[in-house]
Protein backbone atom coordinates (compact mmCIF):
# COMPACT_ATOMS: atom_id res chain seq x y z
CA UNK A 1 0.00 0.00 0.00
CA UNK A 2 1.39 3.67 -1.19
CA UNK A 3 1.76 6.02 1.87
CA UNK A 4 1.40 9.54 0.85
CA UNK A 5 2.83 12.77 3.25
CA UNK A 6 0.44 15.70 3.51
CA UNK A 7 2.73 18.98 3.44
CA UNK A 8 1.15 19.24 7.08
CA UNK A 9 3.03 15.57 8.06
CA UNK A 10 6.37 16.52 6.39
CA UNK A 11 6.78 20.14 8.39
CA UNK A 12 5.92 18.11 11.67
CA UNK A 13 8.12 15.51 10.43
CA UNK A 14 10.80 18.02 10.16
CA UNK A 15 9.67 20.09 13.46
CA UNK A 16 9.86 16.81 15.61
CA UNK A 17 12.49 15.08 14.22
CA UNK A 18 10.44 12.21 12.83
CA UNK A 19 11.67 9.44 10.19
CA UNK A 20 9.59 8.25 7.32
CA UNK A 21 11.23 4.79 8.25
CA UNK A 22 9.09 5.15 12.24
CA UNK A 23 5.96 6.70 10.14
CA UNK A 24 6.41 3.62 7.76
CA UNK A 25 6.89 1.21 10.93
CA UNK A 26 3.95 2.44 13.03
CA UNK A 27 1.50 2.34 10.34
CA UNK A 28 2.71 -0.96 9.22
CA UNK A 29 3.33 -3.19 12.07
CA UNK A 30 1.24 -0.73 14.64
CA UNK A 31 1.35 -1.24 18.51
CA UNK A 32 -2.26 0.29 18.83
CA UNK A 33 -4.79 1.53 15.91
CA UNK A 34 -7.76 3.67 16.93
CA UNK A 35 -10.31 4.73 14.92
CA UNK A 36 -10.73 8.62 15.38
CA UNK A 37 -13.60 9.61 12.93
CA UNK A 38 -15.05 7.23 10.04
CA UNK A 39 -12.07 7.05 7.87
CA UNK A 40 -9.29 8.54 9.75
CA UNK A 41 -7.37 6.38 12.19
CA UNK A 42 -4.19 7.11 14.85
CA UNK A 43 -1.60 4.44 14.54
CA UNK A 44 0.88 4.35 17.94
CA UNK A 45 4.07 2.52 17.88
CA UNK A 46 6.67 2.45 20.33
CA UNK A 47 10.00 3.31 18.82
CA UNK A 48 13.42 3.55 20.17
CA UNK A 49 11.98 4.85 23.44
CA UNK A 50 9.79 7.13 21.53
CA UNK A 51 5.85 6.78 21.43
CA UNK A 52 5.29 7.85 17.55
CA UNK A 53 1.87 9.34 16.62
CA UNK A 54 0.48 9.12 13.19
CA UNK A 55 -3.01 10.40 12.19
CA UNK A 56 -4.39 9.21 8.45
CA UNK A 57 -7.04 8.15 6.38
CA UNK A 58 -7.34 5.63 3.51
CA UNK A 59 -8.01 6.55 0.34
CA UNK A 60 -8.35 3.76 -2.69
CA UNK A 61 -4.54 1.92 -2.12
CA UNK A 62 -3.23 4.83 -0.46
CA UNK A 63 -2.67 5.91 3.39
CA UNK A 64 -2.90 9.86 3.55
CA UNK A 65 -0.62 10.78 6.38
CA UNK A 66 -2.05 13.81 7.73
CA UNK A 67 -0.06 14.35 10.75
CA UNK A 68 2.86 12.92 12.95
CA UNK A 69 3.56 13.40 16.37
Amino acid sequence: MEIVLTIHARRRMLERGILLTDIEMALLNPDIVEQLEQNRFKAVKSIKMKIIKVIYTVEHDRLIVITVA
